[in-house]
């Protein structure tokens, strides 16, 4: 059974202070240089305004922040423990930036239509109460022009890869993560959110249906993960 967003902030509230650990070893690592992908394919440029959802604890926006960009970041998360995490990491950068971390759920964002240049969301697809709502609510909130850039877990193609991966998701995954973490439960969800999460062209489906053009994957390590690009049409201009 798959779990309502505030249900899932909460089961991972009570691992914040290990997340990051736990998440690093039981990605090898490789959970780091998918951030540095999404950054780059998001392209911010200076001055515009970046809104990082299900922030967690904020290591996307410290990736972002390694650029010395004049932009100003918001960070939004349900979880009030994670957000005192990334705040803790946000006060040991060594450059001053325009950082906010905001509590709020993705489905009701306290931000004015057209407010936004770019939306990213690393992690955190999966976990919205309901994916298609959740993209449109961040198409209300993003300029015309504005892009919307997704980082996301998912099941490889491959029939072999894909039963390796998933084998390790729902029997290996669950034990590292109680040694690592101290708990198993946020990583029992893991494995059911991957396994019911739409496929890449139902995600890309789902975000032309909220109003986004352009919209493409590209798929990480034959599909362990997948980054999804789009931009929101921009405004026609009337003819008189």
């Amino acid at each position: 059974m798959i779990r309502v967003s505030r249900e899932i902030s909460e089961i991972f509230s009570t691992i914040a202070g290990r997340y990051d650990r736990a998440n690093h070893i039981l990605s090898l690592g490789l959970d780091k240089g998918w951030r540095r992908r999404l950054v780059r394919s998001a392209a911010l440029q200076p001055g515009e305004l970046l809104l990082d959802l299900c922030t967690g604890t904020a290591d996307l926006i410290i990736e972002f922040s390694k650029f010395e960009l004049d932009s100003e970041i918001i960070g939004i998360d349900l979880s009030s423990e994670m957000l005192q995490v990334g705040q803790k990491k946000l006060r040991a950068l060594t450059s001053r930036k325009k950082i906010e971390l905001i509590k709020a759920d993705v489905l009701n964002l306290p931000l004015m239509d057209q407010s936004v240049d770019v939306i990213s969301i690393a992690f955190g697809l999966r976990n919205l109460a309901n994916i298609q709502e959740g993209l449109s609510e961040m198409v209300r909130v993003l300029r015309p022009g504005g892009r919307l850039i997704i980082l996301e877990l998912s099941l490889p193609r491959h029939r072999v890869w894909r039963a390796i991966y998933s084998f390790y998701l729902k029997n290996l995954m669950p034990v590292f993560a109680a040694w690592i973490a101290g708990s198993r439960a946020p990583y029992r969800y893991l494995h059911d959110s991957i396994c019911a999460f739409p496929s890449p062209s139902e995600i890309l489906a789902q975000m032309t249906r909220a109003g986004l053009h352009k919209p493409e994957c590209n798929l990480l390590l034959g599909g362990v993960a997948v980054i999804y690009r789009a931009e929101k049409h921009e405004l026609r201009q009337q003819h008189t």
